[in-house]
């Protein structure tokens, strides 16, 4: 049985494409638009990785890996960015999060399916 994700990015042509490279690693089981709908979103479908992309309108993905860690400290989350900066790499991880890919090689996602 293929692990299960939640893709969370305010951009509708870039979770389809993650939908598309992870088809044959795990089972997308929802979706958010932005930070603010994580946690909500997490109770609802309890997937194994939550891929977070950092710049969204309302709430960031590094606030909104706070926000549910705090509430489901065992979450996987991954972010998924175009950032290519050392420090925003940095405060992911402080935020909780257990890798950071940048959206020019998204099939190194596959690694955390493993």
């Amino acid at each position: 049985m293929l692990p299960t994700a939640m893709i969370v990015d305010d951009n509708t042509e870039m979770r389809a494409t993650l939908r598309s490279v992870m088809q044959d690693y795990a089972m997308i089981v929802d979706e958010c638009t932005d930070g603010s709908d994580v946690v909500q979103h997490y109770r609802n479908s309890r997937p194994d990785i939550v891929l977070m992309d950092i710049a969204m309108k309302t709430v960031d993905g590094i606030r909104a890996t706070r926000m549910l860690l705090k509430e489901y400290p065992d979450a996987r989350v991954v972010m998924v960015s175009n950032y290519d900066d050392e420090e925003i790499r940095t405060e992911a991880m402080r935020a909780g999060s257990i890798g950071y890919v940048h959206k020019e090689y998204l099939g190194e996602v596959k690694q955390y399916f493993r």
